[in-house]
This record gives C-alpha cells, structure tokens and sequence, in this order.
C-alpha cells in the first residue's frame, strides 16, 4: 500500500510517498502546491493507495493569510484526491502528536525523534538507512502517513 502524506503550506508543501509494506519512503519533496495536485492527476499510474493530508485545526490561535492560504491548499488536495478515486484521511497535528509521542505538546524535534526509534537512522550517502532524504518538512509529511498507517480504520470517507 503507497501513502501520500502531505505535509501543507501556503505556497509550496512537503509530501513523501510511503510504501506502508516495505516501510520506507519512495518519494519525498518540497514541491509547489500545483505541482502536489500534478502528482495526484498522475496517481493512476503510480497508484497512490491513500492521501493522508495534515488538518489545520484552530486550537483557539491566532492566524494570518499564511494559515488561511494552507487551509485552502487543504481542500484543494482533498477535493483533487476526491476527483482521482483516491480515498483521503484529513489528520489533525494534535492526533499525530499524541499517536507518536504520547502527548499534544510535544514539538518537531520529538516527533522527528519517534519516527527514528521507529525506523532506524537516518544514515548516510553511503550508507543509507529507511529514513535517508528525509529532512525538514518531509518529517511532518512522513508523521502523517504513520498515523494513517497506524489507524486505516476510518480511512476511506463515508
């Protein structure tokens, strides 16, 4: 089974393809928005399973342009994946949080430390490990198809 986890933003967003079988990344890039929505029209021929896209909640905080832009991008990837036949799973952050961490108030710095106990080290050139290429963003992205994984009950819309 290939995940999708997206990771959103205003502008640009981080995505990493999943093989949930093999555990580890495929695919993973900070790409623009337009160019997410490219990969989902072609997802008949890299046959994306599920798009599990990180769900901006309100949380009682204060928010600019910037968070309503991402908001937006939400459901244009939700609405494309629709379009394409390709189920979606709308993960809020505090979820992911208590899923890998036990808790809503940890940080990227945690989340990205759970994901290594999980799957090993990042590695190197060299000598590559599971999680190689993945940085940034992409740890949110990659968080997000772990929860998904780990909770596929649920996942397909009614």
């Amino acid at each position: 089974m290939i995940i999708m986890g997206i990771d959103p933003g205003a502008r640009q967003s981080g995505y990493v393809l999943w093989d949930v079988g093999a555990s580890l990344s495929r695919e993973a890039a900070h790409v623009s928005n337009g160019k997410i929505l490219e990969i989902l029209k072609a997802s008949a021929v890299d046959k994306i399973n599920l798009v599990a896209i990180e769900r901006i909640r309100g949380y009682g905080i204060v928010a600019g342009d910037d968070t309503f832009d991402t908001c937006e991008a939400v459901g244009r990837f939700d609405m494309a994946a629709t379009f394409y036949n390709i189920p979606t799973l709308l993960c809020p952050r505090k979820d992911i949080k208590r899923h890998l961490c036990g808790n809503t108030t940890t940080n990227d710095k945690y989340i990205r430390m759970a994901l290594i106990d999980r799957f090993g080290d990042v590695g190197t050139k060299k000598n590559p490990g599971k999680l190689y290429g993945i940085s940034g963003h992409l740890w949110a992205a990659l968080a997000v198809c772990v929860y998904a994984a780990d909770n596929m009950i649920g996942a397909q819309k009614p």
